[in-house]
Formats: structure tokens, sequence, C-alpha cells
């Protein structure tokens, strides 16, 4: 198992993207991972409490285990 996950955080907005490179322990989830890239400080997320999220273009639960690959 490696002993760090490397992983891209994108946001994908109607007037601007975001790429953001994490490094993440083993057993992250697909919410620490946007927790950790301060994606939701921007305005138009800021205000939300939940947010689509997805892995590879698939929808995925907050909860989701990240994986390598």
């Amino acid at each position: 198992m490696a002993d760090r996950l490397t992983i891209q955080v994108v946001y994908a907005g109607v007037s601007s993207h975001q790429v953001i490179d994490l490094e993440l322990p083993p057993g992250s989830t697909a919410l620490n991972a946007v927790e950790r890239s301060r994606l939701t400080e921007l305005p138009e997320l800021a205000a939300q409490n939940q947010w689509e999220l997805g892995i590879f273009g698939r929808k995925c639960q907050p909860h989701t285990l990240l994986e390598a690959g």
C-alpha cells in the first residue's frame, strides 16, 4: 500500500475552473479531498453545504474511499 495518494481535485464552474494537486493519506475520502483542496472557499461554492462529487466522471458519495489509479 502506498504511503500517500497523489490525486487531483477539479472544479469546473460556469465561468472558471480549478485543478488542485494533492497528496493524501490512504483511507481518505472524496469529501476529505474537497475539504483539503479548499475549493469550498470559492464564493460560488462557499454558500453550498452539498456538492456533486465524482471520480473519473462517475458520481460518488462523499464517504467514497479514494484509491490509486
